[in-house]
C-alpha cells in the first residue's frame, strides 16, 4: 500500500512539474529587420569609446531600438581566430558587445555577444574608414526589464562604410513565459527611440 501511495504520489508531482513547466515555457519568436550605426568615438549619453571600434544607431523592424556596439578584441582574421590557415590581408575579425535599448517586443535591454568578420576595401589604419562587408553572430548573455530571461540569437550582414549604412538581421528571440508584445509590427519605418 505505501508502495502504491509512493507511486501516486510520484506521478502527481512529475503532472504538476509538467504543467508548471508548459506554463513557464519560453516564447519564441522569428525577427528580423535592419540596422542603421555609425562609428562613433563618444556615445549620444557623453560616455566616451575606450575600445578599438564604437558604434551606435538603432535596429529597425521587430526589435525596434537604439543600440550601442563596442568591439572587446579586433585583429586580422589570422592573429585572432586562425593563425595557421591563410586568408586574404584584408579580411579582420572582432568580438564585442551590443546593448539594444527596446520598447517593444520587450521593454528593456538585450545584450548580446559580438563575433563579427569583415572584408574590408582598404586598410583601415592607412585609410582611416572602415569600409567593406561585415557578417556577424549575436548571441543574448543578458537581458533586463521585460527583457530578462531572454536567449536567442541573430544572424546580422551587410554593407559596412564607418557603420551598418545596410545591413540586416534575422534570428530568433525568446522570451520566458511568452512575455513579447506581439503586434507583428516588422515594418522598417524609422522610430525615435531616444
Amino acid at each position: 500500500m505505501k508502495t502504491s501511495l509512493r507511486l501516486v504520489g510520484t506521478v502527481l508531482a512529475c503532472v504538476l512539474l509538467l504543467a508548471y513547466s508548459d506554463s513557464s515555457a519560453a516564447d519564441c519568436k522569428t525577427v528580423k529587420g535592419r540596422v542603421i550605426s555609425d562609428v562613433v568615438s563618444q556615445y549620444s549619453d557623453g560616455t566616451l569609446c575606450l575600445a578599438p571600434l564604437c558604434t551606435e544607431g538603432r535596429f529597425t523592424g521587430a526589435l525596434k531600438g537604439r543600440l550601442q556596439y563596442f568591439a572587446t578584441a579586433a585583429a586580422p582574421y589570422n592573429d585572432l581566430l586562425m593563425p595557421i590557415v591563410p586568408v586574404p590581408p584584408n579580411v579582420a575579425a572582432s568580438t564585442g558587445q551590443i546593448t539594444l535599448k527596446l520598447r517593444k517586443f520587450c521593454s528593456g535591454e538585450l545584450i548580446f555577444a559580438d563575433t563579427s568578420a569583415f572584408s574590408y576595401d582598404s586598410d583601415p589604419s592607412v585609410s582611416g574608414r572602415f569600409e567593406g562587408i561585415v557578417s556577424a553572430i549575436e548571441t543574448v548573455v543578458d537581458s533586463t526589464g521585460t527583457c530578462a530571461g531572454a536567449s536567442g540569437r541573430l544572424r546580422l550582414q551587410g554593407v559596412f562604410d564607418s557603420g551598418c549604412v545596410d545591413c540586416s538581421y534575422i534570428g530568433e528571440i525568446c522570451l520566458p513565459g511568452g512575455d513579447s508584445d506581439d503586434d507583428d509590427d516588422d515594418d522598417d519605418e524609422d522610430e525615435d527611440d531616444d
